[in-house]
């Protein structure tokens, strides 16, 4: 997040809310939103009016309080609390990650030569 904007680029599916960015938050835990969105602490939402400023304005969600509510679901459904839900997603992004760090990749001389005497053509074409 750059100064309370979300600056990251979308790293998840469009979710059906629009949210598109998955975030760690303060605590370890994560949250889903939307690139560009605005997040606000509790202090600078009481500076802004509290709820009633944000109903107002027709900020979605404050008709009701706007709480958001804890993310139960996943951590609901596994053993264990829902800190073991996000140590095993910890883990399982780390195992994805180092299988791509040890990813090889080859190259077919073939297409490099194929590639230098398009790099040489452009090059000539380019002088005339």
């Amino acid at each position: 997040m750059i100064n309370g904007r979300v600056g990251e680029r979308q790293n998840i599916p469009t979710l059906p809310n629009g949210d598109n960015v998955l975030v760690k938050v303060k605590g370890g835990g994560l949250a889903t939103v939307n690139k560009d969105e605005v997040v606000l602490n509790k202090t600078q939402q009481r500076r802004a009016g509290g709820a009633p400023f944000f109903r107002a304005i027709g900020v979605p969600n404050f008709a009701g309080g706007g709480i958001v509510p804890p993310i139960t679901a996943p951590a609901a459904a596994m053993a264990g609390s829902g800190q073991d839900y996000f140590a095993a997603l910890d883990r399982k992004t780390d195992a994805i990650n180092q299988r791509i760090d040890r990813m090889r990749v080859y190259v077919v001389s073939e297409d490099v030569r194929n590639d230098l005497q398009e790099g040489d053509k452009l090059k000539a074409e380019a002088t005339l």
